[in-house]
């Protein structure tokens, strides 16, 4: 992503000059309806202090191209062991709690796992020691209990690549994950939280 992009900057978009004019004005359109200034500027914003961001490609209603970040507090790649950098799938999940057909509320992890390709969605329980139920139509009913908001549970997005991009700051040869622009203060705001508690 250019670095103009992330910056919120103001850009040209560039065209070879045997393209279509219709195309062309459908990425124009895109960009603006994305409000991808504002949407990039905030994705380098948190990748400096996270040092990763992620962007999902969506469709929204329209089934028009829709971007929007995505926490990265929620995201995990699962990574080929043999090859830091080549990434195998990427996955998000948070933690939702909801009534299931006794009443009873219980929790169950969200997931979504992102191939190149397709899109996967699950729904687990989550047991009182932590680990994790198979997917189940229990858990679907219990967080969706209208059909119509359910997604898919499987989604072929068309692309030869993942519907997501990973943003990350600055990092070594050694390493997938960016590097936060504020690691090596964290331990002097450590410190002086620290000393300051002590003060009389």
């Amino acid at each position: 992503i250019p670095a103009d992009f992330l910056f919120g900057e103001e850009f040209d978009l560039v065209f070879p000059p045997d393209s279509d004019e219709a195309l062309q004005e459908q990425v124009h359109e895109m960009v603006e309806r994305n409000n991808m200034r504002t949407m990039l500027y905030e994705s380098k914003l948190d990748s400096g202090v996270d040092g990763d961001s992620v962007i999902l490609v969506e469709r929204d209603g329209d089934g028009l191209a829709k971007f929007r970040p995505q926490p990265v507090n929620d995201w995990c790649p699962e990574n080929n062991p043999d090859d830091i950098r080549d990434v195998w799938a990427h996955w998000i999940g948070w933690k939702r709690t909801a009534k299931v057909a006794n009443g009873k509320e219980e929790d169950f992890l969200r997931l979504i796992k992102h191939e190149k390709g397709r899109i996967l969605n699950y729904v687990v329980g989550i047991n009182s020691d932590g680990t994790l139920q198979p997917d189940s139509e229990e858990g679907w009913n219990a967080l969706y209990p209208d059909p119509a908001t359910r997604p898919p549970k499987t989604i072929e997005t068309g692309l030869e690549d993942f519907a997501l991009e990973h943003v990350p700051n600055w990092r070594t040869a050694k390493d997938y994950h960016g590097i936060s622009e504020y690691r090596d203060t964290q331990g002097i705001f450590a410190s002086i939280n620290a000393r300051v508690t002590q003060s009389d």
